[in-house]
């Protein structure tokens, strides 16, 4: 025989004239249904309030509030759904206020883990849906997590779909988690598309409070199936992380070490993309916008983390705007700082673009435009360096431009099809090499060591090669071929 089960804690209020600790805790269980389970514990506090309401089979509910100013509100519809909370410390409640955690599944399947040891304002709300009828389930097994000890952090996590798995930890102050997810009446057969299932989050910010962490956020939402995202922030103030997946197998990884001022923001629209940021420094920032299918962007800045040593120097970034496919692009900026890179691409497909920066204020920009342009490499190892590539055509498989020195400053241009460029200047300051190419078929070839050397190649047509060689200072060439 089914059994319901319908309790109801009315509000009570107690003075404790020995510690001088008024605690106003109230509780409310409402339970329909069978196989439920409730438990509320709340100790010696202020303003402590729980409500659990259940509605389904095999649910479990379980609140513990420590603190003051507590507030825990359950809400469960469905089947095998779960919900476990702690809120605050032990008998102290002058150092744990404005705690507040909310759980809302409904569905099947579901689980839900909140942890809270945290002094001042903070708010956990997990959000899981879905409804089962007919022969499609939405919102079951899914999972949702928590963290635990965090100063005026926020944590949101809201999950409608199948099978789909988030988690946060949080310790520190001032830090930000939001994880969605989103798929509905997914339905995965053989042949058949299924969005919206089987992805998995994970942020995890700041360390302990005796550790240096403030000012942390991380965002992450996936609209798609089989997506991955973790982002990691630790020992570091005034971190940023923003990944954005909208299509299948999409894989982000973002993990800001030791530093201050990072940023990094992430979106890959498109089916198996795969973009891995590291940042260690100073005011690093990377912006990662990828449109199309089996990208890999690999990005880590280095720098002087927290300002120690001489080369300390902020404002070290990197933007990349890929809209192609099969494109592979790797961006290291070293040890040093103020490194900026730029590559843009459009409608470009199978291009290799490799950028390695190790000194200060060194400057790389790479922008192409075509299909099968396989080879764009820019390093740099000294400082104050400048070099761009700009390539609009197709099948050009050669660029590069390779500098090692101080002050160096190198372009290649190329317009039109099946070219290769290359510079090399190293060992030398005031450098200036330039290619521009405005044809087909054409290779050149700079190598310069010295200082105050200028080289310059023109190519108009098809069929031109040059090859420049300087050893020495203050050296000058300039070749200009045109053909009909």
């Amino acid at each position: 025989m089914k059994k319901n089960l319908c309790i109801y804690f009315m509000t009570a209020i107690s003075l404790l004239f020995a510690g001088q600790v008024l605690a106003i805790n109230s509780a409310d269980v409402s339970q329909t249904g069978d196989g439920n389970d409730a438990e509320i514990l709340q100790r010696v506090g202020d303003g402590n309030d729980a409500d659990i309401n259940q509605t389904g089979s095999n649910n479990f509910a379980y609140s513990k509030q420590n603190g003051a100013g507590n507030d825990t509100d359950i809400t469960q519809t469905g089947d095998k759904n779960r919900a476990n909370v702690w809120l605050g410390q032990t008998h102290d409640t002058s150092s744990y206020d404005n705690n507040s955690a909310q759980v809302n599944q409904t569905g099947y399947n579901d689980r839900a883990e909140v942890i809270l040891m945290s002094n001042s304002g903070t708010n956990i709300t997990i959000d899981q849906e879905g409804s089962i009828g007919g022969s499609s389930s939405n919102g079951f097994n899914n999972y949702a997590g928590a963290g635990g000890y965090a100063t005026n952090g926020t944590q949101n996590i809201s999950q409608t779909g199948y099978n789909n798995r988030a988690e946060t930890s949080q310790s520190g102050s001032d830090q930000t988690a939001d994880i969605t997810q989103i798929g509905n009446d997914n339905s995965y057969d053989h042949g058949a598309k299924a969005w919206g299932y089987n992805n998995t989050a994970s942020i995890k910010q700041g360390y302990g409070s005796n550790g240096y962490a403030t000012g942390n956020e991380g965002y992450i939402y996936q609209d798609g199936s089989l997506n991955s995202a973790i982002i990691e922030q630790s020992v570091s103030s005034e971190n940023f992380a923003d990944v954005n997946q909208q299509g299948d197998l999409n894989s982000a990884s973002v993990s800001q070490g030791v530093g201050d001022g990072n940023s990094a923001d992430v979106t890959q629209t498109g089916d198996s993309n795969t973009s891995n940021i590291y940042q260690e420094g100073a005011w690093n920032s990377v912006i990662v916008d990828a449109t199309g299918d089996t990208n890999q962007i690999d990005v880590s800045q280095g720098g002087d983390a927290l300002g120690y040593g001489a080369d300390h120097v902020s404002g070290t970034t990197a933007t990349l705007n890929i809209e192609g496919s099969t494109n592979k692009i790797i961006v290291d900026q070293g040890y040093g700082g103020g490194n900026d890179t730029t590559i843009t691409y459009r409608n470009t497909n199978d291009t290799d673009s490799t950028v390695e920066q190790y000194g200060r204020n060194n400057n790389a920009t790479i922008d192409i435009a075509g299909s099968g342009n396989s080879d764009g490499i820019i390093s740099q190892f000294g400082s104050e360096n400048d070099a761009t590539i700009l390539v609009e055509g197709s099948n050009n498989t050669y660029s590069s431009l390779i500098q090692s020195g101080d002050y160096n400053e190198s372009v290649i241009d190329i317009f039109g099809d099946n070219n290769s460029a290359d510079i090399v200047t190293a060992n030398g300051s005031n450098n200036i090499a330039l290619i521009d190419i405005d044809g087909s078929s054409n290779v050149a070839d700079i190598s310069m060591i010295g200082n105050s050397n200028l080289a310059s190649i023109t190519q108009i047509g098809a069929g031109n090669m040059s090859s420049i060689m300087q050893n020495g200072g203050g050296n000058e060439v300039i070749i200009s071929q045109s053909t009909p």
